[in-house]
């Protein structure tokens, strides 16, 4: 499934080498009860940002399907999948549900952890707070950067994600993950804002992916209860860091929370053979064969595709189409849900 496998791998071994160069600037300042404020940027994390650019980039080109890979896609224009009604639950589709439990639940940490770090962050950076109100810069704005990039990434990756396939945006994200746990060595709050910006374009990226992925593999009598149990382990992702944080935190401050991005980023990459790629952006790619095995595995078909009846496919990524019928009432009355919650 992947472009260059080796592009993918080297990269994420890159990321990862960037991010254990920063860890002596945070277990150095043990004696500091790992306040980094005020540190000077060292020639090791000047390497390891480095190294991140670098990794990012060429797991990207790893991942991403070249052009000239839709030119047999004209052989599958007149093919469509066909989700069985009555497939029964597969291991594969077990497997499927496993990873993606905990792809969101990882994902869905992120935002969470911002409950646990901002009160330390006011107080190491001397911010404005409920609880410092003679700060110049308010804290809020950290977990704000967070909101914009997960408003961002969940319009953006959404799409694309319909473009270079669901798969690639899920293993781009924990790379992201990975890469932004530096802000738990890091000693500018500038440099923490950006990060945090970032990390909120891949947590509201991966989420909308993680549940498509789902709907277009799941038998349809199966999709409803499945798609709520999975949105209902979204519980986990508060216990979780509440937990790592009344461990963790006493010990070691409040960075060490952002550190988790290196062994949940790890965990989720590791997964990556039980993550197929949708048949759907299969077939848009001309790789027919590839979509076959898939629905093989997940109990569905490829059947011609009747023209005189409505498509089954995924409308076109176009904005406006998600205010039209038959969708513009479904996104009025969800759209408000998802941001309240």
């Amino acid at each position: 499934m992947f472009r260059d496998p080796r592009a993918f791998w080297l990269g994420t071994g890159a990321v990862i080498a960037g991010v254990v160069l920063h860890l002596p600037m945070f277990l150095g300042a043990r004696d500091m009860h790992y306040r980094l404020v005020g540190m000077p940027v060292d020639a090791a994390m000047l390497a390891g940002m480095a190294l991140i650019v670098g990794g990012l980039a060429l797991s990207a080109y790893g991942l991403v399907p070249a052009r000239s890979a839709r030119r047999h896609a004209d052989a599958a224009a007149n093919l469509r999948v066909q989700t069985l009604d009555e497939a029964p639950l597969r291991l594969a589709h077990v497997l499927l549900l496993l990873v993606m439990a905990a792809a969101v639940t990882i994902d869905a940490m992120k935002p969470t952890t911002l409950a646990f770090v901002v009160p330390g962050m006011a107080e190491e950076y001397g911010l404005k707070s409920a609880l410092r109100p003679d700060g110049d810069v308010p804290v809020a704005i950290f977990p704000l950067c967070a909101l914009v990039g997960m408003v961002v990434g969940s319009l953006a990756w959404g799409s694309l994600g319909d473009r270079i396939g669901r798969r690639a945006w899920i293993l781009l994200a924990p790379l992201v993950f990975i890469a932004t746990s530096i802000c738990g060595s890091m000693p500018m709050f500038e440099l923490n804002l950006a990060m945090c910006f970032l990390l909120g374009m891949a947590v509201g990226g991966m989420l909308p992916i993680a549940f498509a992925l789902l709907a277009e593999t799941m038998p349809v009598r199966h999709r409803s209860w499945l798609m709520v149990l999975i949105g209902g382990d979204v519980a986990g992702a508060y216990f979780v860091p509440s937990m790592l944080a009344s461990w963790l935190e006493p010990q070691f401050g409040w960075r060490v929370m952002w550190l988790l991005g290196l062994p949940t980023g790890v965990m989720l990459i590791a997964l990556n053979r039980w993550i197929p790629e949708s048949p759907r952006f299969l077939l848009a790619m001309g790789r027919v064969t590839e979509a076959r095995a898939i629905m093989e595995r997940f109990g569905a078909r490829l059947v011609a595709a009747d023209h005189d009846e409505p498509e089954d496919l995924e409308p076109a990524s176009r904005y406006a189409q998600r205010f039209r019928r038959p969708f513009g009432g479904i996104t009025v009355g969800v759209a408000p849900a998802l941001e309240a919650g």
